[in-house]
Order: structure tokens, then sequence, then C-alpha cells
């Protein structure tokens, strides 16, 4: 008689089922972080901001930086918020 191993690393995943899961999930997190950050970034704080910190198109300024941590700050909250449920 074989003894039953419980342990879930122990057993091989088919490799669709792995990709499914952690990359699809991830790039939908990635993706909602994006839209969260700049929908906030464009339309709530630009047309509130000082002119240094708004962003110019094609340009690295003030305002791409703040928009990049707004989005990062989306893609926290989202982590925190799936670790929490």
């Amino acid at each position: 008689m074989r003894s039953r191993d419980d342990n879930a690393f122990a057993r091989p995943r088919p490799r669709g089922e792995i990709l499914r899961g952690s990359r699809a999930r991830a790039w939908g997190t990635f993706l909602v972080a994006a839209l969260l950050g700049n929908g906030l970034y464009f339309l709530v704080l630009s047309p509130h901001l000082p002119e240094p910190w708004q962003h110019r198109p094609f340009a690295f300024d003030r305002g791409l930086g703040l928009d990049f941590l707004l989005c990062l700050a989306a893609y926290g909250l989202l982590r925190l918020a799936r670790a929490l449920v």
C-alpha cells in the first residue's frame, strides 16, 4: 500500500495550469494597476498640478515620474488586497 503524499509541490501540474494561474493573473494585475494609476494622474491630478509637474508627451519629466509612482502604488494596493482576501 502506497502512502499518500499531500505535499502540493510533490505532484506535477500540467503546464497550462501553471500559465493560466500565475502569469495571466500577474498580467491582469499589471494592466489594472496601470489603468488605475494613469486614470488617477491624468483625470484627477494633472489639471490641478503646477506646470513643472504636468507630463509633456515624449519627455522624461516630473509628471512621468509621478505617474509611475501612482501606478506602482496602485499595484502595491492591488497585491495587498489580494493577499488579504
